[in-house]
């Protein structure tokens, strides 16, 4: 099994309720019939939007990631069209063909993030709407992972973004034009650590699904510890 593999049938993604604030607005204002989440991993954001009802007049719903455990989780337990997919090589998709395309704190994970930006260029409508959300680090910022001798938020970051500026920046160079932005605070679960780290979750039926199970755990989970000098950004974009 290649640590990438590995990184994806241990690190599960619990499906929560919280919705990005401009993700939700946006769908709401807009109603696409066609949605994207590229990059969807265990599907938890699609879960999240259908559990409030966002997602009932959509056409076509559709998850691509690079994990085919991922797609494999999603497509059992939400039902939604699913194709294992390399954001800077997507072949299984028409270009111009989603009203929206999600693409939730994946952007700092790829490498070539230039060639994953211009595959979701050519995949968006031409009146359609590009979320992108990823991380914001302050110099100070510290956490408890390692990646390319740098302390990172996620082992599996190859960048965190040092300011606004740098991230719309990157859009713009890759001909989006940047309408909204919004940041907020990141905070640290201890029941969610805890429950990573301890418990063999990936024993359950339906792990993604592990704290509608466990009703005190879920209660728990919402003590939040703010991460100093780290904050996420959203933006919504069009194509130019």
């Amino acid at each position: 099994m290649t640590k990438f593999e590995s990184y994806s049938k241990d690190s599960i993604h619990f499906y929560i309720e919280k919705i990005p604030f401009l993700l939700e607005s946006n769908i709401i204002k807009t109603h696409p019939c066609s949605i994207l989440d590229a990059g969807c991993g265990d599907g938890q954001l699609l879960f999240a939007l259908k559990n409030n009802n966002l997602l009932q007049n959509i056409k076509r719903i559709v998850g691509i990631d690079l994990s085919e455990l991922r797609i494999k989780r999603m497509k059992n337990n939400l039902g939604y069209e699913g194709y294992v997919e390399d954001l800077t090589h997507i072949i299984n998709l028409k270009q111009q063909s989603f009203d929206l395309i999600i693409n939730a704190q994946v952007i700092e994970h790829i490498p070539e993030q230039d060639n994953a930006l211009i595959e979701l260029h050519k995949l968006l409508k031409k009146d359609g709407l590009l979320f992108i959300s990823s991380i914001i680090k302050k110099h100070y910022a510290w956490y408890f992972y390692r990646n390319n001798n740098k302390w990172v938020l996620d082992r599996t970051h190859v960048r965190e973004y040092g300011s606004i500026n740098e991230f719309t920046s990157l859009l713009k160079m890759n001909k989006f034009k940047v309408i909204q932005v919004k940041t907020s605070q990141i905070w640290f679960s201890p029941m969610n650590f805890i429950i990573r780290k301890y418990l063999s979750i990936k024993n359950y039926d339906k792990p993604t699904h592990f704290y509608k199970n466990h009703l005190l755990l879920n209660l728990l989970k919402d003590i939040k510890i703010p991460i100093i000098g780290y904050k996420t950004i959203e933006v919504i974009a069009k194509k130019v």
